[in-house]
């Protein structure tokens, strides 16, 4: 439904007005589409709200748009390797490190006659990087505290389709704390929740996605 006079859809009058428990229904109940819409004036509903100084409406409306647009565009050899992050690399470095420590610490004693102190010295060395490579993969591989995904394969979504299928009274959205909710995962999310891009999923507690490890920080390592 567009008003001819303007070419403004409900969702754009929602995101002029800066209402987001308006955008929200709006995106729930309407189609991928309605969020591409343009105006007369050439406008998008998040560039409206964005032009209208309503910064919470405009990124909703964005991250909402750049959901369908990641579901059609997305590279799946790039998406991979943004998830696999460091945590490999630097493994394999710390294992090739380890294996030229016992090349030329523990095999070279043997050869320059060292005192038994000094291989027990050096064998505790090796249990302790051991020790270390083995907590360090664990926690690369550990559960940060995911939150279940309402999950559909956005590729065979309709067009017709709302983009969101949840319930609406959902105590924190009769509360008024639409931040809660999350377009990605199509979830209501618990409080203190957030969602992580590079991981794309919704973390308790979340509090940062640490490269390093290649794995969010959240309630599981609190």
């Amino acid at each position: 439904m567009t008003n001819a006079a303007v070419g403004c859809t409900p969702l754009h009058w929602a995101a002029i007005r800066g209402n987001l428990e308006a955008c929200t229904v709006l995106v729930q109940a309407g189609k991928k589409d309605d969020l591409m819409v343009k105006d007369k004036t050439g406008l998008t509903p998040a560039q409206l709200a964005a032009d209208k100084n309503h910064r919470q409406v405009a990124f909703f409306l964005d991250n909402a748009r750049r959901v369908h647009d990641s579901g059609c565009n997305r590279n799946p050899t790039f998406a991979k390797l943004s998830k696999v992050g460091l945590a490999p690399l630097l493994w394999c470095i710390a294992v090739v490190l380890l294996a030229t420590y016992i090349h030329s610490v523990i095999a070279g004693q043997y050869n320059m006659g060292m005192p038994p102190a000094f291989g027990l010295f050096a064998w505790s060395g090796v249990f302790v990087a051991t020790a270390g490579l083995v907590m360090f993969y664990k926690c690369s591989r550990k559960d940060p505290g995911y939150i279940s995904a309402n999950t559909r394969d956005s590729h065979n979504q309709r067009d017709d389709e709302p983009l969101l299928k949840m319930e609406l009274d959902n105590p924190a959205l009769l509360t008024g704390n639409w931040s809660q909710l999350c377009i990605t995962c199509k979830i209501v999310r618990p409080v203190r929740s957030k969602h992580c891009s590079t991981c794309d999923r919704c973390v308790e507690q979340f509090d940062h996605h640490c490269p390093w490890v290649s794995n969010c920080v959240g309630k599981s390592d609190l």
